[in-house]
């Protein structure tokens, strides 16, 4: 659905892998031990961006935590040691469907990046849609072998639905297949589009029977490969492994990482052995229980009396669960509406930054709602006669919205000459309601000055 909105545009917040590391070590400065997560649907996909990350981390001699979007054809370009260098130990594939044709399932075979992925401790979570119109029952289960026969540590599974503003959208639409109560009511569509509602009609398969295929899925999944948590434990416990000899300095610093995190979860496998799902699970976990141990160490007494304590709170969750006690609240929704004219005054702002392009110059807007005021970052530089043409544009653009404004020129190069008598004057009359952030005195216009 983003992909579709920004016309498959890569919009990137962080143009460049300093940017990243820069907002990164900043966030290390107030915690050394925090983790990241990188939201960006394919962070992976610019190796460019990615490699000047890992350069910079490489560099600080830092090992870094970091959770990425990825995708088998982003994935396809690195070594994995690369990936563990920049701080990469958690991905999220999306793995979909065989035969549901995106491109980001194209490269190396999947079955090789998990496995390789996973045998160096990065926990892999693998996203499966159910309800393309190519399957039934039976492919929605060969599907679902495939995934689990690579193991991932955590999975999803969502039911495919059409989104307003994408073609899916206006396919279902045009062949009458949304379901007729979400075609009223868009509310009623809101409240059903999380993913685990059908909301429209399958060529093969009744909504009753996708919504089951699902549920399937979940079911079989937590009965064939267990609880997620014991999952990412043996994914650590295998980078741990693998890594823990390395001559590579960055990777026998990661393989100490794994052993904390591995450490720290010592209190769940009793519980584990316990409520497992079933008799295989709950001898799997107790077998890596015993290789836990075997290679970070026997538990502590501490640790010992976590773990009974741990199965006092696992059998409370399970009486909490069947008896509903306590659970999440039910969703309260509250709609906000602005006026249309705030809309307008929005349009208008927007519209002057992407009219105003030039090599070598960008203007940011950003809204600043709860103080009423639109704050303008001009970077870059212009010619004289560019420079003029933004004067004029902002001088229309101040008669046609009352907003207050910040026009923030810290980062701004311009012609002097190029400041017009007309602009000067129109700054003056709206000083009210416009204030100048200026560049380092030494180098600001003397008639900016004296506005």
């Amino acid at each position: 659905c983003t992909s579709h909105f920004f016309k498959r545009r890569h919009i990137k917040l962080l143009p460049t892998g300093k940017d990243i590391y820069e907002v990164v070590e900043r966030y290390l400065d107030m915690d050394p031990s925090m983790s990241f997560t990188v939201l960006d649907e394919d962070f992976l996909l610019d190796k460019e961006r990615a490699m000047e990350f890992h350069d910079l981390v490489l560099k600080s001699g830092r090992p870094l935590s970091v959770f990425a979007f990825a995708s088998i054809k982003a994935l396809s370009q690195y070594k994995v040691e690369e990936l563990l260098e920049m701080g990469i130990d958690g991905v999220w594939i999306g793995y979909e469907g065989t035969r549901s044709g995106y491109e980001k399932r194209a490269g190396r075979p999947a079955e090789e990046v998990f496995r390789e992925l996973r045998e160096h401790g990065v926990t892999i979570l693998a996203s499966m849609i159910v309800g393309f119109d190519y399957q039934d029952e039976e492919i929605v289960a060969q599907e679902l072998d495939g995934l689990l026969n690579l193991k991932p540590a955590l999975t999803q599974y969502l039911i495919y639905g059409p989104t307003p503003g994408t073609p899916y959208w206006d396919r279902v639409k045009s062949e009458n297949r949304l379901r007729e109560d979400l075609t009223r009511d868009m509310e009623t569509y809101s409240r059903n589009a999380s993913g685990f509602t059908c909301m429209g009609k399958h060529p093969k398969l009744s909504a009753a029977q996708v919504e089951r295929a699902q549920r399937r899925c979940f079911a079989e999944d937590y009965r064939r490969l267990g609880p997620s948590i014991y999952r990412t434990v043996e994914a650590w416990l295998l980078g741990y492994l693998k890594l823990k000899d390395s001559a590579n300095p960055m990777l026998a610093k990661k393989a100490e990482c794994f052993a904390r995190d591995i450490r720290k979860a010592y209190p769940i496998f009793r519980a584990g052995r316990v409520f497992g799902p079933n008799r295989h699970i709950r001898r799997w976990v107790g077998d890596l229980e015993r290789r836990v141990h075997e290679a970070v160490g026997a538990p502590t007494l501490k640790e010992r009396l976590e773990s009974w304590a741990a199965v006092c709170a696992a059998a409370w969750t399970g009486l909490e669960l069947k008896l509903d006690l306590f659970q999440h609240p039910k969703l309260q929704r509250t709609a906000y509406r602005q006026p249309e004219s705030s809309w307008a005054s929005h349009q208008v702002w927007e519209a002057l930054a992407v009219g105003l392009k030039a090599r070598n110059f960008q203007m940011q807007v950003e809204f600043l709602h709860a103080r009423r005021e639109v704050w303008l970052k001009l970077e870059g530089k212009l010619s004289g006669t560019e420079a003029q043409r933004m004067w004029n544009d902002l001088s229309r653009s101040l008669e046609r919205c009352r907003s207050r404004v910040i026009l923030d020129m810290k980062r701004f190069n311009w012609d002097e000459n190029s400041l017009s008598p007309e602009f000067r004057a129109k700054l003056a009359a709206y000083r009210d309601r416009v204030r100048v952030v200026l560049p380092k005195l030494q180098h600001a216009h003397p008639e900016l000055l004296i506005l």
